[in-house]
């Protein structure tokens, strides 16, 4: 099986609500704006797709999916 294909399966079978609140997302629809993780944040700035299980971080260009982000 394909690494994309595995992740596809995989973030299809996640309950996003309960993902959302461990990560302290105030929603698990569309995109979010987040303080980022990997970077001393002030203002949101890491980008959270849950309809593709992506992230991106505007300030330290951090990215990555749902895998790489837990």
């Amino acid at each position: 099986m394909h690494i994309r294909k595995f992740e596809t399966i995989t973030w299809d079978k996640i309950d996003k609500g309960k993902f959302a609140s461990r990560f302290d997302f105030n929603d698990c629809e569309g995109e979010v704006k987040i303080l980022c993780p990997f970077h001393n944040d002030k203002n949101p700035s890491l980008s959270f797709n849950f309809t593709f299980g992506i992230f991106n971080c505007w300030s330290c260009s951090s990215n990555g999916n749902f895998i790489s982000f837990v």
